[in-house]
């Protein structure tokens, strides 16, 4: 039994003592409706956890926004009814010596449960509906004067399928990414969660997206279909090359599939590379980082778009003349606290800008989610990195 299955098994006991508890205590104030109304919407979310789990193991489709608001409402549910368990367990210490129970324990312990109800909703209603603009600045001897300036907004891990297909947040984070007056936009993988279908409704929302340069992009681990379920591998592979299409020829992106294209301002220039997802397993290895750079010259400026930050460590620092590499993938896990993420356990670069020598990698927490629609301080962010030249 894996340790995440232990939590959630823990969690479902600690939430049947406590649904016990609350009904024992409506029950003995005669309030019986009340009592019948939390046993029924109780045992609802939990009917809808387990009906959940299943859909999930079977890999049907079902809507993954459906699929994600019952998880995380019924993890809502859960971790609230966890804490007013501590509460109640704590309360009872006074009983050892024969004592009164501390009813002021039970109290503070439902005000913490109703609490983290309350920070569930903000996390899902509001953390997730805004747009962090992040601003940083790369400087080097390498950057041609004429480039001096260079504006490039970064967005990451779109995943469609987890948007309501209303898209009023898709036009938010277009309408945030014009707004910078970016000569290049670029974005880093994960356009779509699971299907290619995910990303028809917003399609005309993204092709407002504008710049100078256009759209640069790279695909990342769920552009692929691997998390799907296919009758065939061809239908899988039909799935990737309809999104390479709509991406190139719907929206007008350039793909860097393992490829580069040399960006140019009269005599000056710059590269942009870009590798396919750089999988960890089992998935599949897409990225050939040695093609991409087949036509770079070592002399000039380059960008580098690899969806896992991983790839930094393995295949570029240190071993490429790569200046700058600009990931996505991590999501901060969705949870980010000042300078702490849960992603960190995972990932040694799981946000921001890092660097050894000369070579940064910089990583967009993304504006997506995964799993559940739900964002405990990582909000959606977009890069605008500013290129200066020492020259």
């Amino acid at each position: 039994m894996n340790v995440f299955a232990l939590v959630v098994i823990l969690l479902i006991l600690a939430a049947f003592a406590v649904d016990k508890y609350v009904h024992k205590q409506l029950e003995k104030r005669q309030l019986r409706r009340c009592s019948l109304v939390y046993i029924l919407a109780s045992y609802a979310v939990y009917l809808a956890l387990m009906l959940a789990v299943v859909y999930t193991q079977m890999r049907a489709d079902i809507s993954q926004v459906v699929l994600g608001w019952v998880f995380a409402v019924a993890l809502a549910v859960l971790l609230s009814k966890f804490a007013y368990g501590i509460a109640l367990v704590l309360s009872l210490v006074p009983k050892i010596w024969r004592g009164a129970s501390w009813s002021f324990v039970r109290r503070v312990g439902a005000v913490i449960g109703f609490a983290v109800l309350g920070y569930f909703v903000y996390s899902a209603v509001v953390t997730t509906r805004r747009v962090e603009v992040v601003d940083v600045e790369f400087v080097s001897e390498r950057i041609p004067a004429k480039f001096d300036g260079y504006r490039i907004v970064q967005f990451s891990d779109m995943h469609a399928g987890m948007f309501a297909r209303s898209g009023g947040f898709v036009d938010l984070l277009v309408d945030s990414i014009n707004a910078q007056h970016p000569d290049l936009i670029a974005f880093t993988g994960d356009i779509v969660n699971l299907r290619t279908a995910e990303l028809y409704p917003f399609l005309k929302t993204l092709r407002r997206l504008h710049a100078r340069d256009g759209v640069v992009a790279v695909t990342g681990n769920h552009d692929y279909g691997d998390y799907a379920r296919w009758e065939t591998e061809q239908e899988r592979v039909q799935s990737f090359d309809e999104l390479m299409t709509l991406m190139t020829d719907s929206l007008g992106w350039q793909v860097l599939n393992n490829r580069s294209i040399a960006l140019r301002r009269q005599n000056d220039s710059i590269d942009i590379v870009g590798v396919e997802n750089w999988g960890e397993p089992p998935f599949k290895q897409y990225g050939d980082l040695d093609a991409a750079l087949a036509n770079v010259c070592d002399t000039t400026y380059t960008i580098l778009l690899s969806h896992n930050p991983r790839h930094w460590d393995c295949e570029v620092a240190g071993k490429t003349n790569v200046d700058l590499t600009l990931s996505g993938h991590t999501h901060a896990m969705q949870t980010r606290f000042g300078n702490f993420s849960p992603s960190a356990w995972r990932y040694e670069h799981w946000a921001g800008a890092t660097s050894i020598g000369n070579q940064w990698l910089y990583v967009n927490i993304g504006c997506g989610e995964v799993g559940i629609p739900i964002r405990f301080g990582a909000t959606p962010e977009i890069t605008l990195i500013t290129l200066k030249s020492k020259q």
